[in-house]
C-alpha cells in the first residue's frame, strides 16, 4: 500500500488558469464583501499572482523500480483564490486533494 512516506512518490502542485468567472464564484458572502474580493483577485492578477484565481491541480506519480513502471493520479479544484503557492500547501484541500490521489493508486495497484 502506498503512503505519503513511501518511497518512490512524486507530489506536484500547480495552478492552471481558471475559465470561471470571478463575479458569482469566489466569495458568495453577501455584495459587498463579494465585490471586495473579486477586486482583490483583479489587482493580484495584475500584479502577476496567478494563484489569485485559478484551477489547481495536484497530480501523485509513484514510481515502481528503476522508474519502469509507474501509477499516476490526479485531482482539481477550481475557483480557487490564495495568495501564493505555498498558503495553497497550508490548506487542508491540499492534503485532501493528495490523499485522494493516493488513493486512487492504490485502487490501480490493487486491480494489478
Amino acid at each position: 500500500m502506498v503512503t505519503r512516506a513511501t518511497r518512490g512518490l512524486i507530489i506536484e502542485l500547480t495552478c492552471e488558469p481558471e475559465h470561471e468567472s470571478i463575479e458569482g464564484n469566489c466569495s458568495a458572502i453577501d455584495p459587498e464583501t463579494d465585490a471586495e474580493t473579486a477586486r482583490w483577485i483583479r489587482e493580484q492578477l495584475a500584479a502577476g499572482n496567478e494563484w489569485a484565481w485559478c484551477m489547481v491541480h495536484v497530480r501523485v506519480t509513484y514510481m515502481v523500480g528503476a522508474a519502469e513502471e509507474f501509477h499516476m493520479a490526479d485531482s482539481y479544484l477550481g475557483c480557487c483564490s490564495y495568495g501564493s503557492k505555498a498558503e495553497f500547501k497550508a490548506d487542508p484541500y491540499f492534503n485532501d486533494m493528495v490523499d485522494e490521489c493516493i488513493a486512487r493508486i492504490n485502487a490501480q495497484l490493487s486491480e494489478v
